[in-house]
């Protein structure tokens, strides 16, 4: 940890999803969850290997949480890499009660919808690797299904989806 927490603060992981992924594909944006947390993130760790791409997200939370509800609330933050995502899995919490990690759109007063996340602009094996993460199935299409990028995505980006615990169904897209 970075800072000194003051003694009736302990730091917690949050979850996130992902929501974007930059065109350098050594980056990409995220969206965190808290609720009861002393927001912004506290602190963001990203360990990489030949696989897997793993990034937590801690937050402060207050050490005796007194008996007042909290609220859900959110953010979003950059995360970068130190090389390209090149078809890595990109992986998060681990814990089990932060089984949810879909790519949600949130309106001001809390509501959220499950929604299809964008992946135009990016070389197939990260599109996929994106899809894959948010259980969905991509469906590859074009001359070269392993060169260029996705040029389009059926259904579109932030496009609402069932609720379930299984998959998300197909996402096709076309290479270019």
């Amino acid at each position: 940890m970075d800072e000194e927490l003051p003694p009736d603060e302990i730091e917690v992981e949050v979850s996130w999803v992902l929501i974007s992924v930059d065109a350098s594909r050594r980056g990409f944006l995220i969206q965190y969850y808290y609720g009861g947390a002393i927001g912004p993130p506290l602190r963001i760790s990203v360990e990489e290997d030949e696989r897997l791409i793993r990034v937590l997200v801690y937050m402060r939370q207050p050490r005796v949480v007194k008996g007042f509800p909290t609220d859900s609330r959110g953010g979003q933050a950059s995360v970068k890499l130190a090389s390209p995502i090149g078809g890595r899995l990109i992986i998060g919490p681990t814990r089990a009660q932060m089984r949810s990690r879909e790519y949600r759109l949130w309106d001001d007063r809390g509501n959220s919808k499950l929604v299809v996340p964008r992946v135009l602009g990016l070389a197939p094996e990260d599109a996929q690797a994106v899809l894959r993460s948010q259980r969905f199935e991509p469906v590859l299409h074009g001359a070269d299904e392993h060169a260029g990028e996705v040029v389009s995505q059926s259904p579109l980006p932030e496009t609402t989806v069932a609720q379930g615990q299984g998959s998300r169904g197909p996402v096709e897209l076309t290479v270019g």
